[in-house]
């Protein structure tokens, strides 16, 4: 499957975790404008260039917070390309409130920035997971903690419904697990019209719901 080439832009919730850093730099190697959401302001109004990183101060608990970037964008640049989401950190070990809360900031953020994708016209949305969400175990894996389970199945089955309901926008939604690397979740935001919609992968290859 090729990537698309042309200047795109990409937000990356995930701005403290060392895997979405390492998705916005793989990112802007290819070219990709990056938003790099996080703690971090950047105090800059202009277009984030071409190859470029940028962090933004984004607070998923405030809704105000969710609106201002998705103005911001929106007025700057206009689409958005990617929507990469960090939502499940690698070490968590999640209680019941950790589950719902991490599920609803994939919703809000979604939510907010689904027109923004619509108009890009190639809109790819990734959801980062883990293997543990995967209903068929893995051989030679030892029994994941329940509650990474739990909420690893829950974005999986975020991720089934989004690719489903926006479909007929154009916007590509992929679940990706980077327990393997960052490869896959990179590519999985830069796909071509001829890619997957609906998909479960790492950097070894497609894995089962």
């Amino acid at each position: 499957m090729a990537v698309i080439q042309s200047r795109r832009l990409a937000l990356v919730n995930g701005a403290g975790t060392a895997i979405g850093q390492a998705i916005a730099a793989g990112l802007a190697h290819r070219g990709v404008a990056v938003l790099l959401a996080g703690d971090r302001p950047s105090g800059r109004h202009d277009p984030v260039a071409p190859g470029e990183v940028r962090p933004f101060r984004l607070d998923l608990a405030r809704p105000d917070s969710v609106q201002a970037l998705a103005d911001w964008i929106r007025d700057i640049h206009g689409p958005l390309d990617g929507l990469i989401h960090q939502a499940l950190p690698l070490g968590l070990v999640p209680g019941q409130g950790d589950r719902d809360r991490l599920r609803a900031e994939v919703v809000v953020l979604t939510e907010a920035l689904i027109p923004l994708l619509a108009a890009s016209g190639q809109g790819r949305m990734v959801i980062l997971t883990s293997r543990a969400g995967c209903a068929q175990p893995l051989v030679a894996e030892k029994a994941p903690d329940p509650g990474i389970r739990t909420v690893a199945a829950a974005l999986n089955g975020l991720t089934r419904h989004y690719a489903q309901a926006l479909r007929e926008q154009g916007i590509k939604v992929n679940a990706v697990c980077p327990e393997e690397g960052v490869q896959a979740a990179i590519h999985m935001a830069m796909l071509d019209e001829d890619g997957p919609s609906g998909s479960l992968t790492d950097d070894l290859g497609e894995l089962p719901w």
